[in-house]
């Protein structure tokens, strides 16, 4: 991302009482930081601030603190502030930082944050730059290093590319993904509700779009404490009953997003697996010796929503990885043709000679075919 360069940003940055200098200094001492010591939370990627501005004046019992890189896009952030100041609106509740996230851990102990919001961040299409991705593996281990437990993220994006990574993102570091929607406009509780082992006990995300920061048509996903009912322990001596009558529409879910997810990777059972075991952490069932069939009602019922809404997910999932899927494979395997000397229309006629059929481009194989002679040409020397 290209930004016009403002001559005095930098100084006037400096200069700013709204700005932390030297935020390193007060690592594992941000309760002094702030007139009120109270939960901290920040914004990665913070652009104008408009969004943190509106939180720190809808929660005063909140502590923010906005990260922006970029010092032309922090100056707009200061101005507005200064602005609001000069009309007599104070936030004490309210910082800017002006660093690379990367280095949040060198700034925060763990568990000083307990919770990060990602509003429409860059969603740097290009596969070598997944790592710059504010939801990707080094990201979210970076969050990792400075959250309290039961810290959560909340997300936002208009970008549907970013949108479908960030769900398998998110849920493969171990993240539960319980709600859906691909329009916070219309449906303004239909959210994704991500959460981590356990919750926080703060307030509810239900309004952290603020004023003017909820986007129609856009896909949206945000973090929402979401509590699961906790099971009853039932006495050991009890026999198991098995006889929840959400049962069966439990298991017909699973057996869906297995099959969904055995097309990707190959194993349905495994996949089935995942997703049982999925269930009884959701539930706390793992060391009770539980299953879905002994969830509540109540649990029941919560569950066949969750799973519900997986299907669309893991669906969307599905096209866009087979899209990955098929155009690495094509790339493979006209490089290996090309270091055996063949052309593209070589690779036409041995694909003919192989599966009895004329084509013109890979496009019109199917995955098996595509698969078979991946694996053909690779065995040849």
């Amino acid at each position: 991302m290209r930004l016009r360069n403002i001559p005095g940003a930098k100084d006037a940055i400096a200069e700013s009482i709204y700005v932390i200098q030297n935020p390193q200094e007060n690592k594992g001492n941000w309760d002094k930081v702030f007139p009120q010591n109270q939960p901290i939370h920040l914004e990665v990627g913070m652009g104008k601030g408009r969004f943190l501005m509106d939180m720190a004046r809808l929660h005063p019992e909140i502590n923010y603190v906005g990260v922006e890189m970029y010092d032309s896009v922090l100056l707009r952030a200061l101005q507005k502030r200064e602005r609001m100041e000069a009309d007599g609106e104070k936030l004490d509740n309210l910082k800017f930082m002006c660093i690379d996230a990367r280095i949040l851990p060198d700034i925060f102990e763990k568990g000083e944050v307990q919770r990060i919001y990602l509003n429409f961040s860059d969603p740097w299409p290009k596969d070598r730059h997944e790592k710059r991705r504010l939801t990707s593996y080094n990201f979210l281990s970076i969050y990792d290093k400075i959250f309290k437990d039961r810290a959560r993220i909340e997300m936002k994006t208009d970008n549907i590319d970013l949108f479908n990574y960030s769900l398998c993102s998110l849920e493969n570091y171990g993240y539960d993904i319980c709600y859906v929607t691909n329009d916070l406009h219309k449906e303004k509780d239909n959210i994704i509700k991500l959460f981590k082992d356990s919750v926080p006990n703060t307030p509810s995300g239900n309004n952290v779009t603020g004023d003017g920061n909820i986007v129609g048509n856009g896909f949206v996903m945000i973090n929402v404490y979401h509590e699961m009912p906790s099971i009853e322990k039932k006495e050991e001596t009890k026999e198991k009953t098995g006889t929840s009558p959400f049962a069966s529409e439990i298991r017909k879910l699973v057996e869906k997003l297995a099959t969904i997810e055995a097309y990707q990777y190959g194993d349905e059972g495994s996949a089935r697996k995942k997703w049982y075991g999925a269930i009884k952490k959701r539930y706390g069932l793992q060391n009770k010796g539980l299953t879905y069939k002994d969830l509540n009602e109540e649990q029941a019922k919560n569950c066949i929503s969750y799973l519900k809404s997986m299907l669309p997910i893991k669906t969307r999932s599905l096209k866009n990885s087979d899209k990955v899927y098929r155009k690495e494979r094509y790339a493979a395997i006209y490089a290996k043709a090309r270091e055996l000397g063949m052309s593209k229309g070589d690779v036409y006629v041995l694909f003919s000679n192989l599966f009895g059929k004329d084509i013109i481009s890979l496009t019109k194989a199917t995955n098996d075919e595509i698969e078979d002679l991946y694996d053909y040409l690779m065995k040849q020397r």
